[in-house]
């Protein structure tokens, strides 16, 4: 079997096996513990094969330098992709991930809008507004007064049963 073989046969292995792990590659990911920023990455390791297997296919096909100086120039070249694929795409998308996951607890000390009223020893609805997006959380006032639709409420405490222990927030007139 000539080299110009086996760099058709990698490529199209390699190709097939990272489209294989870009279906199920959460699978592995989970089981195997890893991590997008790791350099033994899959993605990192088949995009590697691939782009040797593709130089070296290429470059045996146009060049007249000898097999081993093709399979160095094709080292190289899969090195400078690949590198540039980890570190410019791969190490800043794994750090970009954020988590839009919140606790309740957070909602203490953070003034919000009452949306349904909350009647005198009863409950009713608050809006909280975060870097996230708006929550609708349940609510009752902590001195058992009524507190109308649209009034602004500060968040003192969460009870047991996670329902927010409000105040209303009086704003100040202030007059010239």
């Amino acid at each position: 079997m000539d080299i110009q073989t086996i760099y058709l046969y990698g490529l199209i292995i390699g190709g097939i096996i990272t489209i294989l792990y870009m279906l199920i590659g959460d699978v592995f990911e989970a089981i195997g513990e890893i991590t997008v920023g790791s350099i033994l990455n899959p993605t990192v390791v088949l995009s590697f094969i691939s782009v040797l297997c593709g130089a070296g296919y290429i470059m045996e096909l146009r060049e007249t330098l000898d097999s081993l100086s093709i399979f160095v120039l094709a080292t190289l070249i899969s090195l400078v992709i690949v590198s540039l694929l980890h570190f410019f795409i791969l190490v800043p998308l794994a750090k970009s991930e954020q988590s839009t996951a919140f606790s309740i607890v957070d909602f203490i000390g953070k003034e919000g809008e009452v949306i349904t009223t909350i009647p005198v020893n009863g409950l009713g609805e608050v809006l909280i507004k975060s870097g996230l997006g708006s929550t609708g959380n349940i609510a009752k006032c902590a001195s058992n007064t009524e507190i109308s639709q649209g009034s602004s409420i500060l968040v003192l405490e969460i009870d047991q049963d996670g329902v927010l222990i409000v105040e209303p927030v009086f704003l100040k007139k202030i007059t010239h």
